[in-house]
């Protein structure tokens, strides 16, 4: 019995030798994670209202990685303040086996036109879970960026060395509104008037303009439509009836295109915003009055 016990162990340990290192590797390493890039979703300061109709939210939705640097909107692919730049989001990847992002663009005009080598590669990311969830397009390579339909797709490689691309999201830009006043940093008293003021800098009647107001933490105070027949040169204290207490605040002004444009890519159909974001500046509000 003894030597029929040892005969029984020795051949489970030959089986278990034999046996690993050998198990087929797991389906699902085989195939990389898709990433969803996301499309625009809005503008700060649309309305959003509830079933009744009424008023329930305006579209705000800075936010950040710790609680005082705020780092952008998410509304999506859009435009940024700093330049004529666009801001490419995507969903944040969890996914362990990733090890890269590659980030691709192209014009719809040289898509159109059948023009070789149309596809650029704008970013290389190796991947780690706190790698940012954007990537923010500067057009470095590029000398005519507005006015012009940019296409963007994400490429994915996992630890195998599998690839996959993403959906295709787009965004074209408008010519930036350029603020001038308050100037940037300025100063006032409690009981001072705030005229807002800027040049319309576009020749398009498509195109419309937003005033935003927020406070130092992004919260929207004040946004104001400009209508069609109005100059951009406004009375603050007139038209919000608002009392802005002593602190700081950031404002700029938005160009919106409310038509939204459709394109065939590859035989699908993609709706294409278009828009811009002025630069922003920031002004205080001091307790002493002038």
């Amino acid at each position: 019995m003894k030597y029929l016990l040892y005969f029984i162990l020795v051949c489970l340990l030959l089986t278990f030798w034999g046996c690993a290192g050998t198990t087929e590797p797991d389906n699902d390493n085989d195939e990389a994670f898709v990433a969803n890039l996301l499309e625009h979703n809005g503008d700060t300061g649309d309305i959003i209202k509830n079933s009744y109709g009424l008023i329930t939210d305006t579209l705000n939705c800075y936010y950040s990685s710790d609680s005082t640097f705020y780092e952008r909107e998410d509304n999506g692919i859009d435009a940024y303040f700093e330049g004529d730049w666009i801001l490419v989001p995507w969903r944040h990847i969890s996914d362990p086996e990733t090890v890269s992002l590659e980030l691709f663009r192209f014009s719809y005009m040289d898509y159109q036109n059948n023009v070789e080598d149309y596809i650029t590669s704008v970013a290389f990311i190796p991947f780690h879970n706190s790698t940012n969830d954007y990537y923010l397009d500067t057009f470095k390579d590029v000398e005519q960026v507005i006015d012009n339909t940019w296409l963007y797709f994400l490429k994915t490689t996992n630890a195998n060395g599998a690839t996959a691309l993403s959906d295709t999201v787009g965004y074209r830009l408008v010519n930036k509104p350029a603020l001038r006043t308050p100037a940037d940093l300025a100063v006032f008293s409690t009981s001072s008037s705030i005229i807002f003021e800027w040049d319309l800098n576009t020749t398009s009647s498509l195109v419309k303009h937003r005033l935003l107001l927020f406070d130092e933490s992004y919260n929207l105070i004040w946004f104001y439509n400009l209508l069609s027949n109005e100059e951009p040169y406004l009375e603050f204290e007139v038209l919000s009836g608002i009392e802005l207490v002593p602190g700081n605040y950031i404002w700029r002004v938005d160009g919106i295109i409310e038509w939204v444009d459709e394109v065939n890519i590859n035989g699908k159909l993609m709706e294409i915003y278009s828009g811009s974001e002025s630069m922003e500046r920031l002004f205080t509000i001091s307790g002493a009055k002038k």
